[in-house]
């Protein structure tokens, strides 16, 4: 947990000491309830994206087992490659299981994914009640 001024992130890396931030990333302000997620998309994920847009389309993502209906952007970047970023409520039942397990859940079209558990996972419930609304 970094804790810059009022915002916290919460990262998956190999070190302190690495710009490797793994595939997801949170962030969010102290207290206000929302966190932002960085998903870094693999190649089966942008190949399912890509021909969802070339039948004209779009891309139906859920974090799962409650986040069923956001707005996210998918967007390019050199550091990364290509990235998802949305907003979820800090108190969501995806963000719960996060916290348990360790485990991230999303579903793509009617195909569910599974990634973790991911590394320091036991810093995850105290990253969730900083972000949690008081």
């Amino acid at each position: 947990i970094d804790d810059g001024d009022d915002t916290l992130s919460l990262v998956e890396a190999d070190s302190d000491a690495t710009d490797n931030a793994g595939r997801f990333g949170f962030s969010c302000h102290r207290h206000s309830g929302k966190i932002e997620v960085e998903l870094v998309l693999l190649d089966r994920d942008l190949a399912d994206v890509g021909g969802v847009i070339a039948r004209g389309d779009y891309p139906h993502f859920e974090m799962l087992p409650d986040e069923t209906s956001f707005e996210f952007k998918i967007e390019s970047n050199d550091f990364a490659g290509w990235t998802m970023t949305f907003a979820v409520d800090a108190s969501s039942k995806f963000l719960e299981h996060l916290g348990q397990t360790g485990e991230i859940r999303y579903k793509l079209g009617q195909d569910e994914r599974q990634y973790g558990p991911v590394a320091g996972k036991e810093v995850i419930p105290s990253f969730l009640a900083a972000c949690r609304q008081q």
